[in-house]
């Protein structure tokens, strides 16, 4: 095995050790070689993630981070971790969806329809950009195809042009060998056998993928997923927060209940805090506007759900009932998914400090003289919600050191935030982009030069100025497949 993958990078001019980047061509070619390795029924499990975007001396600590968010979104209660391929440097990591107990429904559904902002808002899907075209994209784009009905993309081409304008749906790329990429399609039966890993990262910490990939559809579907049971919500505790400096606009009612595994805490979050919504007036209302959910998973790390005023899950929530107010992402309000709520909750919970029970202490009183009330009162406020949180801290920690590999709780928060946001928002240099298409930035710089009609992205990288991520994506079929015909000739 090691002897054919050796002799594959060869081929392309690329070595274990070698300082140069690892092409997109290089991760097909290595993750089919990686795949004729397994067994039949392993390879429908088997999925890829490239790392090749980035320098060598950086992907063990992104790993650890991989391994992170594909531990929180996992049904097992042991870790698992993803392998980097042998002989690969780290730039191709093996993910076996099954050790997961995911199916691969979460995984196709992801990369054709992708994640996130674009997609909640448009209704469009976003599909995973460096490994296949996204042909509504390509309106008024040069196309044409093969005789085996491949798309190319190459304005250089002298072939006459065709343009589609009703183009949809997506195609394999053309800056990789297509016949390899076929082969790892075939093995492993799916459409994306190999992603990004940045990509994979940011779209599967947002909605709708993040509940996609868990399977959720409903919060009963959330509170099945996290073992929890609504008759044991006599157990709870409750707090209630004036004024939350960090996400609620307004007051928010905070719910704690014991489960088989850990504790179940949820909010009350109100579009207005005061009249019928005053917690402080009526700490006992269990009506709210909106919602955050938090539980365990069955290996300790946390799951998570935001829902409207009917318990309904939700994308993104109300910009007008709570916002995010610590992250570095410029999108500022608050998404369901790992994102938001792990940037929020760094080592797994807030403090809180509860405006209720300093209420009740003689001569003032907050307590009902209903008989009911007042029990129900009393059995809400009366437990120890400082202990429960130390407890919940105490399980999240243990949990993200076994899921990273190591990491603690503001370590991983810190790396994992880091490398969503860089994926985000941070603009490409001349540099880096040509790392993502594998080549040097004066081999870039040659091939794009004799492009017949470059994209404008491609004339700003030239010129030396930063480009968006999001147009560097549109422009990345031409740029990537220019670089491969120009590196195979």
């Amino acid at each position: 095995m090691l002897a054919l993958l050796t002799t594959i990078l060869l081929a392309s001019g690329q070595s274990f050790d070698d300082p140069k980047p690892y092409s997109p061509n290089d991760t097909v070619l290595i993750a089919l070689a990686d795949l004729q390795t397994l067994d039949a029924s392993t390879q429908k499990q088997c999925r890829y993630l490239s790392l090749a975007f980035m320098p060598a001396n950086k992907r063990a600590r992104y790993t650890q981070v991989l391994d992170f968010v594909l531990n929180s979104l996992s049904r097992r209660q042991s870790m698992v971790y993803c392998t980097p391929v042998a002989g690969s440097n780290g730039c191709v990591v093996r993910v076996m969806l099954g050790e997961y107990r995911q199916g691969t429904d979460g995984w196709e559904t992801l990369a054709r329809r992708g994640s996130g902002p674009v997609r909640v808002t448009t209704k469009t899907d976003q599909p995973e950009p460096y490994y296949t075209i996204n042909l509504g994209e390509l309106t008024r784009k040069v196309q044409r195809r093969d005789k085996d009905g491949d798309l190319l993309y190459w304005n250089g081409d002298t072939t006459k042009p065709v343009y589609d304008e009703t183009a949809s749906g997506t195609a394999a790329g053309t800056w990789f060998d297509i016949t390899a990429y076929r082969a790892a399609q075939s093995l492993t039966g799916s459409s994306s056998p190999i992603l990004r890993a940045d990509w994979f990262l940011a779209a599967a910490s947002l909605n709708p993928g993040y509940s996609e990939l868990l399977g959720i559809k409903t919060l009963g579907d959330f509170n099945k997923l996290v073992r929890f049971r609504t008759e044991d919500q006599d157990l709870s505790g409750r707090a209630v927060v004036a004024d939350s400096q960090l996400v609620s606009l307004h007051q928010r009612g905070i719910e704690f209940t014991p489960k088989v595994n850990g504790t179940y805490w949820q909010t009350y979050d109100f579009l207005k805090g005061s009249g019928v919504n005053d917690l402080l007036k009526d700490p006992l209302r269990r009506k709210r506007d909106a919602g955050e959910v938090f539980a365990e998973l069955p290996n300790g790390l946390q799951a998570f759900a935001l829902v409207d005023g009917a318990d309904k899950i939700i994308d993104v929530a109300d910009g007008n009932i709570v916002s995010d107010q610590v992250t570095p992402w410029k999108n500022k309000l608050v998404w369901n998914g790992l994102y938001s709520c792990t940037n929020c909750h760094r080592n797994g919970a807030q403090d809180i400090v509860d405006e209720v029970r300093p209420l009740t202490s003689p001569p003032r009183g907050l307590i009902s003289k209903k008989q009911k009330e007042f029990q129900d009162f009393v059995d809400l406020y009366s437990k120890n919600i400082e202990a429960e949180l130390l407890t919940t801290r105490t399980r999240y920690a243990a949990a993200v050191i076994s899921a990273s590999r190591g990491l603690k709780p503001e370590e991983n928060t810190t790396a994992y935030g880091q490398a969503f946001v860089e994926y985000q928002q941070k603009p490409l240099d001349l540099a880096q982009a040509a790392r993502e298409v594998g080549c040097t930035p004066d081999q870039l710089k040659a091939i794009m030069g004799r492009i017949l009609e470059p994209d404008p992205a491609v004339t700003t990288l030239l010129a030396g100025r930063p480009l968006r991520r999001d147009l560097w994506e549109v422009a990345y079929p031409l740029v990537a497949t220019a670089v491969y015909k120009e590196i195979r000739k």
